[in-house]
């Protein structure tokens, strides 16, 4: 058969089997090899994983002092934004992708002796920090808040959960990874308020 014209990769198709020939320059020897294309290997889950920031953790009140069982602890992320392009490697293969935040799960560590799901907190932006302002004025589904139930120290940990979209060179399409988290904690201490009510 008639050998064409060199392809570069972006030419050939996906499925297609082409025939290599290669020549030795030194003696003149032609071997042909077969190749099927294939569509570029997408980047692990794993290193988008590690392109992903770790939560930046605000809480009011400040866990230096603590605060109050019933009493609302606003929390929130500073860094809840879409990251700078990355670039994510798998082999040769690289591709552009972003990291856009979905979700905020916030675990209390407040189950106390009988272990329940109500110290799990979804959160599906990225909270507002506490102001007197903020507390009259921010809308009640942006808020993310928690009034701790028993006393003690909490391993507060939030966990962001990022989409991973990327440039599929393939079709030419915007594609995603599955999704990646990433997580930090903050201890803070729980104080229970007593209140002595006295006889005039």
């Amino acid at each position: 058969m008639p050998w064409g014209p060199p392809l570069t990769s972006g030419q050939l198709v996906v499925g297609v089997t082409y025939v290599r020939r290669c020549v030795n320059l030194a003696t003149g020897a032609t071997s042909t090899t077969t190749v099927t294309a294939r569509p570029p290997t997408p980047p692990t889950t794993q290193r988008a994983e590690k392109q992903a920031p770790t939560p930046d953790i605000g809480l009011s009140p400040d866990p230096s002092v603590g605060t109050v069982l019933g009493i609302p602890t606003w929390m929130w992320i500073r860094n809840f934004t879409e990251t700078d392009p990355v670039v994510l490697e798998n082999g040769s293969v690289g591709v552009l992708a972003r990291l856009v935040p979905r979700y905020v799960i916030w675990d209390l560590d407040d189950d106390g002796p009988t272990p329940d799901d109500a110290d799990v907190v979804r959160c599906d932006g990225p909270g507002v920090p506490w102001s007197a302002s903020a507390e009259a004025t921010a809308p009640v589904d942006a808020v993310c808040t928690y009034s701790f139930r028993h006393r003690g120290t909490h391993h507060v940990t939030a966990t962001i959960w990022w989409d991973v979209p990327f440039y599929d060179t393939v079709s030419h399409l915007i594609s995603y990874l599955p999704p990646v988290s990433s997580t930090a904690s903050v201890d803070i201490a729980a104080h229970e308020l007593d209140t002595v009510i006295r006889d005039r």
